[in-house]
């Protein structure tokens, strides 16, 4: 696999090609998407050639990271390795060591000093500490249709009909789940595509609004001409300070409160505030009304599956 050739500076180049990322300005990044950035060939050398499968897809997908609190700390970079193939081909644990195959020819490849580590959903590749950041690669086959039909199930119509919360909807493997060694339809499932895709029409407006200011200051062309990271938004900033807020308030704590739950409830919140400080006035107020309770639990609903509490 090409995958098993490139070095990780090759892999943030690519990244930054399509994103339009600075590689050497990475933690400065604000954005929220996904994108193909290492599109694999599978090839007789590689443990997936044997299958009848398309290349698999190597997709990073980053919130909006904010410099570690300490030196102790490392930047981490999501990765989606979705293979175009279906539940019938694999079990949970064969797909993960399959990948996890891939990975290491990979670090070896590579020269890597740290070999990488199996997680309860992904492995981890972990680079010199110079580097100070590791990669998450998550193993995922495609579930759009089933994860449809599981909504309908469920009597969530609204949310089976929209293409954001389904389209891009991605069976993962868990450690933990009951059907992880044998075969199954029934796999966990992930959404992070389709949460990017939420998230950005939460403040789309604004976006838009800032990408024209640079148009009508001369430092681009058209609208189009700005990359995503050129802008930051009042929500984004807002996500920056409240996320640093946990780390100096809880400093490692398991009570803080994770990135995706902030994220979530600010842009619940947002209501397209042109300021930084009417945006986290806003947001401060609001986000309570966004946490249900559910019995004896608080929920923060997924806003791409209703089924599920961010946790």
């Amino acid at each position: 696999m090409v995958f098993g050739r490139c070095s990780h500076k090759d892999m943030l180049r690519a990244a930054s090609s399509k994103k339009q990322i600075c590689p050497c300005s990475l933690p400065q990044a604000i954005w929220v998407g996904d994108q193909t950035f290492c599109k694999s060939t599978v090839d007789e050398s590689s443990s997936l050639g044997c299958l009848d499968l398309h290349a698999p897809t190597f997709t990073i997908s980053k919130e909006f990271p904010i410099r570690p609190h300490d030196d102790s700390d490392e930047f981490d970079i999501d990765l989606v390795c979705k293979l175009e193939a279906d539940k019938a081909t694999f079990t949970q644990k064969e797909l993960k060591r399959r990948v996890g195959e891939e990975i290491k020819a990979y670090a070896k490849a590579n020269s890597m000093n740290n070999d990488p580590e199996e997680g309860k959903r992904c492995w981890t590749l972990v680079y010199s500490k110079d580097d100070k950041f590791h990669m998450d690669i998550l193993p995922a086959l495609p579930d759009e249709g089933g994860f449809r039909t599981y909504l309908e199930n469920r009597g969530h119509m609204q949310a089976a009909s929209q293409a954001h919360v389904v389209d891009h909807a991605i069976a993962i493997t868990d450690q933990l789940d009951e059907n992880y060694d044998r075969y199954s339809d029934a796999w966990p499932v992930s959404n992070p595509k389709g949460f990017a895709l939420w998230f950005a029409s939460k403040h789309r407006q604004e976006v838009e609004r800032r990408k024209k200011i640079r148009v009508n200051d001369g430092t681009y062309m058209k609208v189009d001409d700005v990359p995503d990271y050129k802008v930051k938004t009042p929500l984004q900033q807002t996500i920056q300070l409240l996320k640093r807020h946990r780390d100096n308030m809880f400093k490692g704590s398991d009570d803080a409160p994770i990135s995706i739950i902030i994220t979530t409830l600010s842009a619940h919140s947002y209501r397209g505030e042109q300021s930084l400080s009417a945006a986290l006035k806003t947001i401060l107020t609001d986000m309570e009304n966004h946490i249900e309770n559910r019995g004896t639990e608080k929920w923060v609903v997924n806003p791409v599956n209703p089924e599920e509490s961010m946790r």
